[in-house]
């Protein structure tokens, strides 16, 4: 679970400082990707224009509790470092400023899930 480190104080209230978060990697294990959650809000949002990384923000916080805990800055980071992974998988279509899943990627993991279902049942 994220560490919230404490800050020292300041003397003028108007600028407090933001509190700093710390992440482990060994903390992420059994937690869907930022792609996958990514793939799941498009999925639900349904829009044929594509989906738009604020909506998709809004979508993975309501789905996911833990995404709460996270700083805004580092959600936004590293949702854009999974959108570009999944960009370049050519799992996702950008289209503008919007991201669709791709059709043809799509095709290919039903016929992947279809062989190795074919595979167990032999």
């Amino acid at each position: 679970p994220p560490i919230m480190a404490a800050s020292k104080p300041t003397k003028n209230p108007s600028k407090l400082p933001l509190p700093t978060y710390t992440f482990s990697l060994s903390s992420k294990k059994g937690k869907a990707t930022y792609g996958e959650m990514a793939h799941e809000a498009i999925l639900e949002i349904g829009d044929r224009t594509g989906s738009s990384v604020l909506a998709m923000t809004k979508v993975m916080m309501q789905n996911h509790e833990h995404l709460k805990l996270v700083h805004p800055k580092h959600l936004r980071n590293s949702l854009n470092l999974g959108l570009k992974a999944a960009l370049k998988d050519k799992r996702f279509l950008k289209i503008k400023a919007s991201y669709k899943v791709n059709p043809e990627w799509m095709k290919s993991q039903t016929q992947a899930l279809r062989t190795k279902e074919l595979a167990r049942r032999t």
